[in-house]
């Protein structure tokens, strides 16, 4: 299963980037009928800013995600992976983010995002 997802973030610009990074940080919990996938994917970007001072964005971007039992093999089988991401300002100190996110281990159909 894959969505997409973009994001308009406060941030401070930088003008090189260093590192970036954006990680899901979820738990999975299953219950009689439906499993939850609960958690964030954490936005990491590290770079100079226009007076080269060090410049870090951290941002949360929160994720829920319920899947009916009957479209899981096993709950051991499901992994949350970003495939690809980018970024980029549009204004000072507003930041876009864009991410194709994949869920691994669910039956292909429609889930509730």
């Amino acid at each position: 299963m894959k969505f997409e997802f973009e994001e308009i973030i406060s941030a401070m610009n930088t003008k090189e980037t260093y590192s970036q990074s954006l990680v899901p940080v979820v738990e999975i919990e299953k219950h009689n009928e439906y499993t939850e996938i609960e958690g964030y994917l954490k936005l990491n970007i590290e770079g100079n800013t226009t007076g080269d001072n060090i410049a870090k964005i951290q941002h949360h971007f929160p994720l829920h995600i319920t899947i009916p039992n009957n479209r899981i093999n096993s709950i051991n089988e499901l992994e949350v992976k970003v495939n690809n991401f980018s970024f980029y300002y549009i204004e000072d100190k507003r930041l876009s983010v864009w991410a194709e996110i994949t869920i691994e281990g669910i039956r292909e159909q429609d889930i509730t995002v």
